[in-house]
């Protein structure tokens, strides 16, 4: 009897913190960061972006100036190991992993895992960014996301935001993220536009003419 109160109690007082969670950022399913013991990547790792590396965007005529919004940039920091086919989906994939498989020697499969905890770096190697950086040192024009968050969280993934530079020609901005002995480069193409024009109001349509 006392072992079954014991177990109502536990359960109850489970459910109860549950159904009481109020911060979202420690709910279940929720990547969570946590920057303060972190490691550096090794050379069994790759970056693998999870938007296009290389993207273009218009700045409508606002030239000599950051552009309108903030970039989110996002990329898996994974690194590869051997599972069994049991493991493994009968087309080389399992849940969890992803960005592709190799079959090696015995029928086992090559996997990618995305790793949490490790530090990155972003550097602007080409290129201007805004002038709304977090860190006033010119290798890091443009990166808005404090260095205390320059790492992969719980599920894996780097998060950025950045806001390049709008110039009165088209340039291409390149931001380099680093870890260790890895690298991946994305690049940012910005084309000034133009200002867009409204139809102007009141005028007649047709000849009208007499």
């Amino acid at each position: 009897m006392k072992i079954f109160l014991l177990i109502l109690h536990m359960v109850g007082g489970f459910a109860l913190s549950c159904g009481t969670e109020a911060d979202p950022s420690n709910s279940p399913g929720t990547c969570r960061k946590s920057c303060e013991s972190t490691r550096l990547a090794n050379k069994d790792m790759r970056i693998r972006f999870l938007s296009p590396s290389d993207i273009s965007l218009n700045c409508y005529g606002n030239v000599e100036q950051a552009y309108q919004q903030s970039l989110p940039i996002r990329f898996v920091i994974e690194k590869k190991y051997t599972a069994l086919p049991a493991e493994a989906g009968t087309d080389g994939s399992s849940s969890g992993s992803s960005g592709g498989s190799a079959t090696g020697g015995g029928g086992e499969v090559g996997l990618w895992q995305p790793v949490s905890g490790i530090s990155f770096y972003p550097l602007l190697m080409q290129g201007q960014g805004g002038n709304t950086n977090s860190d006033p040192r010119p290798d890091f024009q443009g990166v808005e996301t404090v260095s205390d968050e320059w790492c992969t969280d719980t599920c894996g993934v780097g998060s950025l935001n950045i806001r390049p530079l709008c110039r009165s020609e088209a340039n291409t901005m390149k931001l380099g993220i680093f870890s260790g002995s890895l690298s991946g480069v994305m690049g940012i193409t910005m084309d000034p536009g133009t200002v867009p024009t409204t139809p102007a109001s009141g005028g007649s349509v047709g000849g009208g003419g007499q």
